[in-house]
């Protein structure tokens, strides 16, 4: 991340941005890698892995949500790394602070996917080739494209490349769309629904 921000990117470690007008807000990632060497085999992937992973996943999914709770702007747009975190952020929002439509960008299971709890929408675009040289030929990548409208998001394309052959498939999905809930690539939580 620091490379990132030397380099001139905008790195959203808990703070906040505009792009297009939409107020962006970004989570660090919990686990993320502070070595030297992104192949040390001390190097933790997921809370799995931690000797009291639910009770340090529990405790990040508590401070994600106190964070956006006692973010001055709510955004319309939050970026958070783990997808289980997102889920349980979706969830609360949904559930306890409903109001102005939000969208969650995620990833980490590099499971290509869009879940939507009412007004809030989470979008896991797949795979951008971190399974590196072993994903070669066995996993695709994964690139998302959102449409906005004035409500917030309206249709999310789904894209998937093969990196070897380049064939490449999209489908759309449309939020609106009654029967959107049908398609394999949209998953609808219903109020009061458990997961």
């Amino acid at each position: 991340m620091g490379r990132l921000a030397s380099a001139g990117a905008t790195v959203l470690d808990g703070g906040s941005t505009t792009v297009a007008g939409r107020p962006v807000a970004g989570w660090p990632d919990p686990l993320e890698w502070q070595g030297d060497r992104p192949d040390d085999p001390e190097r933790i992937f997921s809370f799995a892995e931690l000797p009291d992973g639910d009770v340090e996943f529990e405790s990040a999914e508590q401070a994600l949500i106190l964070w956006f709770e006692e973010l001055d702007q709510r955004p319309g747009i939050v970026m958070v790394h783990q997808n289980g975190l997102a889920q349980g952020l979706a969830r609360h929002v949904s559930e306890e602070l409903p109001g102005d439509p939000l969208t969650i960008l995620t990833g980490h299971d590099h499971e290509q996917q869009i879940n939507r709890y009412d007004d809030v929408v989470v979008v896991d675009a797949g795979s951008s080739g971190a399974g590196g040289i072993f994903g070669l030929g066995t996993e695709e990548a994964g690139v998302a494209t959102l449409h906005f409208s004035g409500e917030g998001l309206r249709a999310v394309d789904m894209i998937q490349i093969d990196p070897i052959s380049g064939a490449a498939r999209a489908e759309r999905i449309v939020l609106e769309d009654e029967d959107a809930c049908d398609k394999d690539l949209l998953i609808c939580h219903d109020e009061g629904e458990d997961d």
